[in-house]
């Protein structure tokens, strides 16, 4: 004979049946729904990184670089690295002619462009001392423009704040 009960039970417990006679437990699942994804919807490319993009710092960008320091910004944001932003493996040491390979621009318009993007705030060099590693040098990209992760070092949003792009982002604020 089947039998219907119902019970309530707290988050972290689960239902069960146990046989007697064997001592048998099986986890009773819900039939009606494996997951918490709506019907109709799917994960998309669940095994990659996701990255949040600002549209008004993008637009802003648009309206204020060349089109070159735009390949450049827009490559650096695929570059960035988890919760840090970092975007290594480039740095203060990195050479013209390595900046000019890696972005695919002319080495004639390297030290303007990067001048520009770091004078808007683009991206930020920041120097310090590790306890393993000695002085480290590093280029973050800006968060207000790009990130990539769920939470931030609240230094890594402050050195951004007061650049050009951050200002623009906390004016609504």
């Amino acid at each position: 004979m089947d039998y219907k009960k119902i019970i309530t039970l707290n988050h972290n417990e689960v239902a069960a049946k146990i046989n007697k006679e064997t001592g048998e437990i099986i986890e009773i699942k819900n039939s009606t729904r494996k997951n918490n994804i709506p019907e109709g919807k799917t994960v998309f490319i669940a095994d990659e990184y996701f990255a949040k993009a600002y549209e008004k710092a993008w637009a802003y960008l648009v309206d204020n670089l060349s089109l070159v320091e735009i390949k450049i910004a827009l490559k650096m944001s695929t570059m960035i690295e988890m919760n840090t932003n970092a975007l290594n493996p480039l740095d203060d040491k990195t050479s013209i002619r390595g900046l000019s390979e890696h972005f695919g621009i002319s080495i004639n318009s390297v030290k303007k462009a990067f001048k520009h993007l770091f004078d808007i705030g683009v991206y930020a060099s920041f120097r310090y001392s590790h306890y393993k590693r000695g002085i480290v040098d590093e280029w973050i990209f800006n968060p207000y423009i790009s990130f990539k992760g769920k939470l931030i070092e609240s230094d890594i949003k402050n050195l951004f704040d007061k650049t050009e792009i951050g200002k623009l982002f906390n004016k609504n604020r």
